[in-house]
């Protein structure tokens, strides 16, 4: 881990440009340490002289006025001061009320153990800032309403409920005062710049208020998600520095963003930041970045850093036309060939690389992956290795963990630009090794895979250890597979290290593959190097299969034993075929007719009930028996409607109906689709006694199945057996209703 790197403010937004830093450092420089005056011109002291119980305070207001230490300071020359900075320590602000005008207080060691009372006489400051005390009245500091910069640093501060009042302020520093809730803040809205830093934060939810901030440094808390920072969109400078954010995304619209410093995280993605075009300054040391991509569109950037991750291409920086510094440190790069052609005004830096590569066996050659700038290898040391510069490879002698070191003390961009690192390499002593890798497709099918399509295995054999390996055979779980047919680089069953070797074989696709929407397969490869065997890695495959769930429903009426006129009792018999026109196998399949009181079904499953495998069908025989209000009404209609469920859980249903005048005694066929399929063959017809609904298989629920239907003039098979069930059914009841009519006529004689 690095220590964190300085983030440059952006020009204009509270840092002073480069061009002008030096004659800043010269003004400092030229300004007596502990005190600064503003604006001041010295008195001579005629008037009272200003008490200052604090000889520090007093020293700092002299050395402000540019009196001797051993001049009094006067009340009039008290009153002059408008600005006064402290370095030396204070313990007491006792005659501090002499600087009548004072408009900036900075004490940056002031313990303050007397208290702050004497602050609240300052009635024309605008600038606080405290550094060290402890002994804070903030009910003291929360009535200096006229405040409109506030720095509180390094002291005991854990309720802020007093700064609510300042309103004023659009300045505020809370540097590691404990603060845990910022909530006090969230009505601040005036704040332009806002520093918490080094406290026991672990939400930044309050600040989602505080729109008009261009300035939030949060760095060193426990924040971990900042999805709240989201609504700051005029933020020019943000500091998230040591938190446990792992999800940058909330900032992927703050686009006027200038500095980011997001150092020691945990982020592993930098992609919400490729919208930050704007970015003259990015630090992202000690996350888990890999990839740089999301770097290409930030063509402003002028100082990255990004030491301490897991990056192994920087291809995408190569067009950072404007980068003055670029920091790379301790990543896993091994080329930096990418950026031929890079300017860098400052420096960059590619040192304290970590690289390690596969096992290798002794004695075989490992290439040198390791390129400079201009794309030659770098030469490497080592004390276990034996390096060819001529070849550029390197072998091992022995079995063991290995160490190679590079170092390029200068690529030659910008005023220093180091490029070295270290790899590891375990070196393994000779032994055969296979990997296997599969895939499956589908030959050409119809609308939908049927049972009997061929499926194509196609198997990769490679041999990846350092010995030959032979007698190679493939086993594979998958049922009803054909022969291997293999294509072998030389001689059959044998493989020398680094050769590959292809095979293929079929198998045949089943209702239980389509049920099951996929087919699943597992291979895997066994040989012998020098007597011992090899077996290779477990090689699964698995090839998605479509299909359809599909239902027809088609329902006929019988009406021979219906009167002309119609009576009370006469009865219509009805037969109903639901039909599988799907794919899949469909369960929990029901049948409901829409009358009531009908009498107990008779059902005729292909199979276990509630199951239909596609193209089965299931017959339902039933009567009804004519009501006064059917006759009144001129008819009966009867819907059913069939249901299922397929092997994906979809449920389909479909519905037909057919209606009987009962004047005419004419059938007039509902809507439906149609023809079904010839039914399949079925077992003995059992009764159920539920009247009006087929019930599905015990265990299961009903459901609705998909809504077609067949046309019933087109019935066949089930459908002509159940109409002949049905006259010889009328016949008997004819033949009852006639013997009845009889009975009731000697009855009535007698």
């Amino acid at each position: 881990m690095t220590s964190p790197s300085l983030v440059r403010p952006d020009p204009g937004v509270g840092a002073a440009p480069r061009r002008r830093l030096t004659l800043l450092l010269r003004s400092i420089g030229a300004v007596a340490i502990g005190a600064v005056a503003v604006g001041v011109t010295a008195t001579p002291a005629h008037a009272a002289d200003a008490q200052f119980a604090d000889a520090n305070l007093n020293s700092c207001v002299q050395q402000a006025l540019g009196l001797p230490s051993e001049t009094p300071v006067s009340e009039e020359q008290a009153a002059t001061l408008t600005t006064l900075r402290c370095g030396t320590t204070v313990d007491s602000l006792d005659g501090i009320e002499s600087l009548t005008n004072l408009e900036s207080l900075a004490l940056s060691r002031a313990p303050l153990s007397a208290g702050v009372e004497p602050l609240a006489s300052l009635t024309s400051i605008t600038s606080l800032s405290l550094t060290g005390t402890s002994n804070l009245d903030m009910s003291i500091i929360g009535g200096m309403t006229q405040l409109t910069s506030l720095n509180i640093g390094s002291a005991p501060l854990t309720d802020l409920s007093a700064l609510a009042t300042l309103v004023n302020l659009t300045t505020l520093g809370l540097n590691a005062v404990g603060a845990t809730d910022l909530s006090p803040l969230s009505g601040l809205s005036g704040l332009e710049a806002l520093s918490v830093k080094g406290n026991r934060l672990t939400t930044v939810a309050p600040l989602s208020t505080l729109t008009r901030l261009h300035s939030l440094e949060v760095a060193t808390n426990q924040i971990a998600d900042i999805t709240p920072l989201a609504s700051l969109t005029r933020l020019q400078n943000l500091n998230l520095l040591s938190n446990q954010i792992e999800d940058l995304t909330p900032l992927r619209g703050l686009t006027g963003l200038r500095t980011l410093n997001a150092q020691l995280n945990q982020v592993s993605d930098a992609g919400p930041l490729s919208t930050l075009t704007r970015l003259t300054s990015l630090a992202l040391d000690d996350n888990r970045i890999t990839d740089l991509t999301p770097f290409i569109p930030l063509t402003a950037l002028e100082i990255l850093t990004i030491n301490d991750n897991l990056i192994e291409d920087v291809t995408p920086l190569r067009d950072l036309v404007f980068i003055e510094t670029l920091e790379m440190s301790g990543n896993r790069i091994s080329s930096i060939a990418p950026l031929a052609g890079l300017v860098a005004t400052n420096y960059v830096r590619f040192d304290r690389q970590v690289i390690t590569l596969p096992e290798i066996a002794v004695g075989a050659p490992q290439e040198n992956p390791i390129r400079s700038i201009d794309g030659s290898a770098a030469p490497v040391t080592s004390t276990t290795a034996q390096y060819d510069a001529a070849s550029n490879t390197w072998t091992f002698a022995a079995a063991g963990n290995n160490s190679l070191t590079w170092m390029i003390r200068d690529i030659g961009i910008g005023s220093w630009s180091p490029f070295s690192g270290r790899i590891t390499q375990r070196s393994v002593a000779t032994a055969g090794s296979l990997e296997l890798a599969q895939s499956m497709a589908l030959g050409e099918t119809g609308t939908h895979p049927a049972p009997g399509d061929t499926v194509t295995h196609t198997y990769t054999l490679r041999s990846a250890g350092t010995a030959t390996v032979s007698d190679i055979s493939i086993t594979d779980t998958t049922p009803n597979l054909s022969g291997f047919s293999f294509d072998w680089p030389a001689a059959e069953g044998v493989l020398t290290p680094g050769q590959v070797a292809t095979a293929t074989a079929t198998s045949t696709l089943t209702q239980i593959d389509i049920d099951a929407m996929r087919l699943d397969s597992s291979a895997t490869a066994t040989g012998a190097a020098a007597s011992s065997p090899v077996v290779s890695n477990t090689a699964p495959a698995s090839l998605p299969i479509d299909g359809l769930n599909g239902i027809s429903v088609a329902i006929t009426a019988d009406i021979a034993s219906v009167g002309e006129p119609a009576a009370v009792g006469d009865s219509i018999g009805y037969a109903i075929i639901a039909t599988n026109t799907g794919t899949r196998t469909l369960t929990e399949t029901s049948v409901v007719a829409s009358l009531p009181e009908l009498s107990a079904l008779l059902i005729e499953w292909p199979g276990a009930a509630g199951v239909l495998a596609p193209g089965e069908q299931v017959l339902i025989t039933t009567e009804y028996a004519i009501t006064a209000a059917d006759i009144e009404v001129g008819s009966v209609t009867n819907e059913a409607t069939a249901s299922g469920t397929g092997p994906d859980g979809a449920d389909v249903d479909s519905s037909a109906s057919v209606a009987v005048e009962l004047r005419s005694a004419i059938v007039t066929p509902g809507p439906g689709p149609d023809p079904s399929p010839e039914p399949t063959p079925t077992p003995e017809p059992t009764r159920s006694p539920a009247p009006g609904t087929v019930e599905p298989a015990p265990g299961t629920s009903s459901g609705d199945l998909a809504k077609t239907g067949v046309d019933g003039s087109t019935l066949t098979g089930l459908t002509l057996g159940a109409m002949l069930l049905f006259g010889i059914g009328a016949a008997v009841l004819a033949e009852t209703r006639r013997r009845s009519r009889v009975t009731q006529g000697a009855d009535r004689n007698e």
